[in-house]
């Protein structure tokens, strides 16, 4: 079959299409890049996206030991992106912005803790390990004066998070029907069925049903993250009140499905809290 292409057409939509991307390019701000890579790091944390950075050479129980290593993660790499760029937005002063260090004793005690754990790195018996140990505090540190700050607006930050959440909850809904992995190990979801050594499991009588983890390294942590969610989406009810009941429910069939005790209880102790 024989094709024709209208370059008298197609010119004009090329111009187009190059003055939009010109565009684009003039109104790109150092700013506006910080917030995508802040926003991709708050969507892509709560996954397991990593790869191996450290592992001491001789481990005395002759195995991996999780606790001993550190893992460089997809998020890592968003979040350091988006603070560089942050950064550089306020040393090229783009926009008009008063630096705030955010609640004085929070800000003294994450900074003494920090300069603590610099202190103690001459006194340990891995100073590698350590050292990484250190980073995250400093991550945590940078984040809090981003948040502060407001890069994102914390509307922004909560939707951003319960999506994931609702997607770890979808994830958790599958597992329980499967009694198994989905084969989200792309994501760090943990290859595991119910047949496997270790994994954490309800027992009924002779019937064993595996607890859903979504792509968290235990059901427990699934659980408590749903909860934080359960918890953070109330911010959000007065303006999306529809979203906010639809990922409630969704947030609670994957609490139900992780079979976590503690998120359990804190639910029902907060939901108590919350009639007074």
């Amino acid at each position: 079959m024989t094709t024709f292409v209208d370059h008298a057409r197609l010119t004009p939509l090329f111009q187009k299409a190059l003055k939009g991307w010109e565009q684009f390019w003039k109104t790109l701000t150092l700013i506006k890049v910080s917030r995508f890579f802040l926003m991709l790091f708050f969507l892509t944390f709560l996954f397991q996206i990593r790869t191996l950075f450290y592992s001491p050479p001789v481990n005395p129980s002759g195995g991996f030991d999780f606790y001993t290593a550190f893992f460089l993660y997809f998020s890592d790499v968003c979040f350091l992106a988006a603070f560089l760029f942050w950064a550089l937005s306020l040393y090229k002063k783009e926009t008009e912005f008063r630096f705030q260090l955010g609640d004085q004793l929070l800000t003294f005690f994450l900074l003494a803790m920090i300069l603590l754990m610099v202190g103690n790195a001459f006194f340990v018996s891995n100073p590698q390990l350590h050292f990484f140990i250190t980073f995250r505090f400093i991550e945590l540190f940078l984040l809090y004066f981003m948040v502060v700050n407001r890069v994102l607006r914390q509307e922004q930050i909560v939707i951003l998070l319960l999506l994931g959440l609702c997607f770890q909850a979808f994830v958790a809904l599958y597992q329980y029907i499967l009694q198994g992995s989905v084969g989200l190990t792309f994501l760090g979801e943990p290859s595991v069925n119910i047949s496997t050594l270790g994994v954490a499991k309800v027992n009924l009588g002779s019937y064993k049903i595996l607890r859903s983890f979504g792509t968290m390294p235990h059901a427990n942590v699934l659980g408590g993250l749903l909860f934080m969610g359960m918890m953070y989406s109330f911010a959000l009810v007065k303006k999306y009140r529809g979203f906010v009941v639809s990922v409630l429910l969704l947030l609670l069939m994957g609490l139900l499905f992780s079979f976590s005790r503690s998120a359990f209880f804190a639910l029902i102790d907060q939901t108590q809290l919350l009639q007074q």
